[in-house]
């Protein structure tokens, strides 16, 4: 079911009513499932419509039979390891009831570790925090714990995602202190936090750039960058004192141009809509005069 199929969106409510309150209908939809994104009505996480200990079952054996599809596949952006990491996520997610250990580590096995993670991240990530009683996959995760943590951290660029670093190590039975005292792993960390900035600094400029017109407003920005910073070392080195220059900084002759083009800008908008506003009183003084003259027109005797 999805709301973009209907105009109405009470009809939306009601079929989502109606399929909630009826385990035959959420059967037939289940037994039928073709693609994975299908699936999202039932995501357990909005408790929009139950799914059932007998429905997770459907769900494992047509994906262990291979009878579930993803949509995206077949598009530029599809790659083998982002079909076995959705498929990774879906067996977390709405089959959390059921035993699906052989299945997940299956598909685990398969994802390629020299392969660049960025469009997998979110998933491998949801299935590293959200893995429930699977001790085949679990015990495949923890002797490759550093492996897999690594290419995680290789591929996050938000601050959110770095925060669960800490939470994995201990998920996954790993002493965080150790890795971070390492010269390795105090150094994978700083480079992952210096990744972080530089994509907020990038944000910051893209969403802020056109409309700063002073070097107050561009300082507020390397304060956000600052405060993050101080953020990041607390969570990420919480027994040390980092001091390490993350080269972020304002660049005076970029922002003055900048400043300069806005208020440019800005004045240019404002003369073009002064002239606008004038010459459309003038307008309504003359539309108005013409009234007028035509209403004294119609009062005046005829000689």
């Amino acid at each position: 079911i999805r709301d973009s199929l209907f105009i109405n969106p009470s009809l939306t409510d009601f079929l989502i009513g109606h399929v909630s309150d009826s385990f035959q209908e959420r059967k037939s939809i289940i037994s039928s499932l073709t693609y994975v994104e299908q699936l999202t009505r039932f995501n357990p996480e909005k408790s929009l419509i139950p799914l059932e200990k007998e429905l997770q079952i459907i769900i494992r054996e047509r994906i262990s039979k291979s009878k579930v599809q993803i949509l995206e596949e077949g598009t530029r952006y599809y790659t083998e390891n982002r079909g076995h990491a959705i498929l990774l996520e879906v067996l977390c997610k709405y089959c959390n009831q059921v035993n699906t250990d052989t299945l997940l580590l299956e598909h685990f096995k398969k994802i390629v570790f020299t392969d660049n993670w960025s469009n997998i991240l979110k998933n491998i990530e949801y299935v590293l925090l959200h893995l429930g009683d699977a001790p085949q996959t679990f015990d495949f995760i923890n002797e490759n714990f550093i492996q897999i943590i690594e290419k995680v951290m290789d591929s996050i660029t938000e601050s959110g995602n770095a925060r669960k670093i800490p939470l994995l190590f201990a998920k996954y039975n790993h002493n965080y202190d150790n890795y971070i005292e390492s010269e390795e792993g105090c150094n994978n960390l700083l480079s992952l936090i210096e990744t972080v900035l530089q994509s907020n600094e990038e944000d910051l400029i893209k969403e802020r750039k056109d409309d700063v017109q002073d070097l107050d407003q561009v300082s507020d920005i390397y304060y956000e960058i600052d405060f993050l910073e101080r953020e990041m070392k607390s969570e990420l080195f919480p027994k040390a004192t980092i001091l390490y220059d993350f080269g972020i900084e304002m660049d005076d002759g970029y922002w003055k141009d900048k400043i300069q083009e806005n208020i440019d800008r800005a004045e240019r908008i404002e003369a073009m809509e002064s002239d606008y506003n004038e010459d459309y009183y003038k307008e309504a003084m003359y539309e108005s005069y013409n009234e007028e003259n035509a209403i004294d027109d119609l009062f005046v005797k005829p000689e």
